[in-house]
């Protein structure tokens, strides 16, 4: 289920179907195919590479954030907009806030994402780390080896040299 703070608002099952929370008892309301479920930051829309995108929208109520920017739903940082992905078994429903939320610590996120300056944070996201950062320590002990063997030659190369001379 996606859910919102407030508790005026309709929880959505996941296939789209709409539903509320009344008194622990979940009961089928309609369905609502045109709400988009999806949504980018801001920035991953303005970039150039369109990194993210959602289904496309035209007005901020085809959003379930209630974001829409350039025909595409976006992250509402209104601390009162924040919205939950719930799970719910036979003794309980868990709560999380979905990724790019407000978030005080990582426990209040999704188990795939961090809390990362007050954001809830997908994990692939988090850091992406480049080949020489991921790999920096045995490149550099590669190089180091490498270097050690090749110093062994020249000094091996300037003995062998010197005993040729000598004799």
């Amino acid at each position: 289920y996606l859910c919102k703070d407030d508790p005026n608002e309709k929880c959505y099952y996941l296939t789209t179907l709409n539903y509320e929370n009344e008194e622990s008892e979940i009961k089928k309301i309609v369905k609502d195919p045109k709400l988009i479920y999806e949504y980018c930051t801001k920035e991953t829309i303005d970039k150039d590479t369109y990194t993210c995108s959602t289904p496309k929208c035209s007005k901020d109520n085809e959003c379930y954030s209630e974001i829409c920017y350039n025909n595409n739903c976006i992250v509402n940082t209104n601390k009162s907009k924040t919205i939950y992905m719930c799970t719910s078994s036979s003794t309980n429903i868990n709560c999380k806030k979905r990724d790019y939320m407000t978030c005080k610590e990582d426990t209040e996120c999704l188990l795939t994402s961090n809390c990362v300056d007050g954001i809830c944070i997908p994990e692939d996201t988090n850091k992406k780390e480049t080949f020489f950062e991921k790999n920096g320590i045995a490149i550099f002990i590669i190089l180091l080896i490498i270097g050690i063997i090749c110093y062994e030659i020249y000094i091996s190369n300037k003995t062998k040299k010197r005993v040729k001379r000598s004799l």
